[in-house]
């Protein structure tokens, strides 16, 4: 049974294998520690310590509500319930600038240029 994927696009995901791999460890944190590079590829955000756990905040790759939760990372801030329009809040988009996967990141400035009356009107 496939429990993990990762959003590339609309309706495109990546899956993990059937049997456990490393990425099946990697959890959501209100406060990540590391960041989406391009599509796929997991960066840290800051030094990580030995034994620290890696984790990421699902809004920099996800737009579906296929796995809304209820977060319980814990952290001083923690959202609590998780969706898939995470991405859309302006204070997860000025702290993860940056670190959104490129899926997520073209979404944004979509997102923006809808509501620019300039862009809009190509000016």
């Amino acid at each position: 049974r496939r429990t993990h994927s990762l959003q590339i696009d609309e309706d495109l995901f990546l899956l993990c294998p059937d049997e456990d791999e490393p990425a099946d460890l990697f959890n959501h944190s209100c406060a990540p520690n590391c960041g989406i590079g391009g599509n796929i590829l997991l960066v840290a955000m800051r030094e990580i310590q030995v034994g620290e756990e890696l984790n990421f905040d699902y809004a920099m790759s996800d737009a579906d509500d296929y796995d809304e939760f209820i977060c319980e990372c814990g952290e001083i801030g923690c959202r609590g319930l998780i969706t898939g329009a995470d991405w859309r809040r302006p204070e997860l988009q000025s702290a993860y600038e940056g670190w959104f996967s490129n899926y997520i990141s073209a979404k944004i400035r979509q997102d923006s240029s809808a509501l620019d009356p300039v862009s809009e009107q190509g000016l």
